[in-house]
């Protein structure tokens, strides 16, 4: 389709309020219709529970417009605490952002 893209997709234990506004803002001035899409996202390190089979699963959040994209509660450097796949889940609409997990070896 010869479009170009790009997520930007910065930890989310390390993004401040201030900094996601200026992303989902950049997102928005930087979006060609038909040659280039930016995407707001973050990287999210999930803390599971103990006696799951896996203790660490990482995903990259990407939202599909600067619209729906949100830092959720507990997420931002701010009021960071450790959360859960659960969690997250939670806080996230699968209709409005693509979820890729990640895992570290």
């Amino acid at each position: 389709m010869g479009l170009d893209f790009l997520a930007i997709t910065d930890a989310v234990s390390d993004i401040r309020r201030l900094e996601w506004t200026s992303l989902v803002e950049a997102v928005r001035r930087y979006t060609q219709d038909g040659e280039f899409a930016a995407f707001a996202g973050f990287e999210f390190y999930s803390t599971e529970k103990e006696g799951k089979l896996l203790q660490r699963l990482d995903r990259n959040v990407i939202y599909r417009d600067p619209d729906s994209a949100q830092l959720p509660e507990g997420m931002g450097l701010e009021d960071y605490y450790p959360q859960d796949s659960e969690a997250l889940l939670s806080k996230v609409d699968p209709a409005r952002a693509l979820i890729i997990p990640h895992q570290h070896p």
